[in-house]
């Protein structure tokens, strides 16, 4: 089991510290045609989010039962991990929105290019 636990958290880093480097790296404009490329990956990331939460509910689940798990406070772990669940479900609720609502964005802007004004041409 915990052979797979450095890989799992080594992606979640990754994916955290891809956004930072996005946020570090802004460029000073972003044109339409591209924010919709870059909207595109955010849309696709957020739907795989939402699919990896109900799966890492599972997880939690099923390690109640194969696992003596306890609560440093001694309160009932089946309690807190139902509860974490629950917030799971919520994160996985407003995953699959955000990805809804980076796609109406694209469709927002889909339509838009731009000259730029140092080639003179039409970007799209």
């Amino acid at each position: 089991m915990t052979e797979t636990l450095p890989d799992i958290k080594r992606h979640a880093t990754e994916a955290a510290e891809s956004l930072r480097a996005m946020n570090h790296t802004m460029p000073r404009v972003l044109p339409a045609p591209l924010l919709y490329d870059l909207l595109s990956e955010l849309s696709l990331m957020n739907g795989r989010l939402a699919d990896a939460l109900p799966r890492l509910a599972n997880k939690l689940s099923l390690s109640l039962e194969e696992l003596k798990v306890y609560q440093d406070d001694g309160s009932d772990p089946r309690c807190a991990a139902a509860k974490a669940v629950r917030h799971m479900e919520r994160m996985q609720e407003l995953a699959e929105q955000l990805m809804m609502e980076a796609d109406s964005a694209k469709q927002a802007i889909a339509q838009q290019g731009y000259r730029d004004r140092f080639i003179g041409h039409v970007m799209s």
